[in-house]
């Protein structure tokens, strides 16, 4: 092993490396191959096991359980995790932590509470790893999101969208805020409550789904008969159910972000279509709407 990074990985398991020694670690990482990662993981754990061999036999006995995954895991663990433990320990400040999804890709990603979102259509999450750290369940949020938050009752999870605040402990609901000025929030299992900047309050029970007034600063709340169907999305399935033309062509640029035009004889608010469309395909969403319309259905510029 190289004497300096073997040296560095010494003061970083004794807590006693400096922030340029830890960037010094972090850049070695970042520019090995999985070749020169593979020797390293290999030395650094003949030196573990070495040391390991002279510890009492009690000891040792309790840590030959778990040798195989330390062998395979722990290094990789400590360096990536290098630069957020340390910060952890020695309080250095975060930078914010930002994600975005493309048009028409479903993105999903663990919160570090262990926090599930998946986010839809052109949607952002942010958030700074030290909140977290300090107990602080914090994020931005706008777009579309399918949320699984971990229980934790001591510590509420807050969603910060424009206008208002979603203030929950252990719960999971779809959240959609594409604009800054309506939004809906359906609240399939737990309790929700949504704060506004004047000091409303709007508590939410499972079945419920919220509109949200962004701008006024309020919430009207419902019981909505198919709550499974709001977050369809994040199962590759739009289900629309006696959706006007102008429905149909608002869940197009909401889940696939297009503006369509549907031009047909008889085409007036009257008709109305209910079925599926897929999120993978927007050509086949635009066919099946044709046969169920009767019409041409095209992308506007």
């Amino acid at each position: 092993m190289n004497a300096r990074i073997d040296e560095l990985l010494r003061k970083f398991r004794e807590d006693s490396i400096t922030a340029d020694e830890l960037r010094t670690l972090r850049s070695f990482v970042d520019g090995s191959d999985d070749e020169e990662l593979a020797g390293l993981l290999a030395e650094d754990w003949a030196s573990f096991e070495a040391s390991f061999r002279s510890a009492p036999v009690r000891r040792r006995m309790l840590w030959k359980k778990f040798a195989a995954i330390a062998a395979a895991v722990l290094l990789p663990v400590f360096i990536v995790s290098t630069v957020y433990f340390y910060r952890r320990s020695h309080g250095m400040d975060d930078s914010v932590v930002s994600f975005s999804s493309a048009s028409m890709q479903n993105y999903k990603m663990v919160l570090p509470d262990g926090s599930k979102v998946t986010m839809g259509y052109a949607s952002e999450l942010s958030y700074e790893p030290s909140d977290f750290m300090h107990g602080q369940r914090r994020i931005s949020f706008s777009g579309e999101g399918y949320f699984e938050v971990k229980s934790d009752a001591g510590h509420p999870f807050v969603v910060e969208a424009k206008g208002f605040d979603v203030v929950v402990k252990g719960t999971s609901f779809n959240l959609y805020c594409g604009n800054d000025s309506v939004a809906e929030l359906s609240l399939e299992s737990g309790v929700v409550q949504l704060e506004f900047p004047d000091g409303a309050r709007t508590d939410m029970r499972p079945g419920e789904k919220a509109e949200i007034d962004c701008r006024a600063g309020k919430a009207t709340v419902s019981h909505c008969d198919d709550i499974d169907a709001v977050s369809a999305w994040q199962r590759g399935e739009i289900i629309l159910r006696d959706a006007s033309v102008g429905d149909v062509a608002d869940a197009f640029g909401r889940y696939y972000g297009v503006n369509i035009t549907i031009d047909g004889e008889g085409i007036d608010d009257t008709v109305t279509f209910t079925g599926t469309l897929p999120t993978a395909s927007i050509q086949e969403a635009m066919n099946i709407i044709g046969l169920a319309f009767d019409a041409d259905v095209s992308v506007r510029p």
